[in-house]
């Protein structure tokens, strides 16, 4: 079932994508992991992970590694998947969005995933004036839900008369 969640984020991963590309998005927060796969801003697929941003941050460095490797895995096998459902759609980039934030999460996705990594920074494709905090990824990443819900655009033909 969509919800809310993965509609949101792809009002966010439509505005990062690359033309004719598509574009895998992840958010991890801390109650686990979103990865949505999009492509001229429809949402392709989307996949839950059960690994939170608290598991990859915890003082536990054994349980840690294990959380990552977890989650390296589950995006290669999403990633995996998606190409050979939809080969048709080449995947420019990851795109990661993190809270609470998860030191050196970009590096060690880099080093075991296909496709180019990075960390969401909305700033190159948005404007904040109003609300400067938002110039901060971090508190991008905080407010990614309501930022993408607040991007949400009615068709004629979605509105119940």
């Amino acid at each position: 079932m969509i919800d809310i969640a993965e509609l949101a984020q792809r009002n966010v991963a439509a505005l990062l994508e690359e033309k004719d590309r598509g574009l895998a998005f992840l958010r991890l927060d801390e109650t686990g992991g979103l990865l949505t796969l999009t492509f001229h801003g429809e949402l392709i697929a989307m996949r839950r992970i059960d690994v939170s941003a608290v598991q990859l941050t915890g003082s536990d460095m054994e349980r840690g590694a294990q959380s990552m490797e977890r989650l390296v895995l589950e995006l290669q096998r999403s990633l995996d998947n998606f190409d050979r459902q939809y080969g048709f759609i080449s995947i420019s980039k990851l795109v990661f969005a993190m809270n609470p934030r998860v030191e050196g999460l970009a590096a060690s996705l880099g080093e075991n995933i296909y496709v180019p990594v990075q960390e969401m920074d909305l700033a190159s494709v948005m404007d904040f004036p109003a609300v400067p905090e938002l110039r901060d990824i971090q508190c991008q990443a905080m407010n990614l839900l309501a930022i993408g819900a607040a991007l949400r655009t009615f068709r004629a033909d979605e509105v119940a008369m």
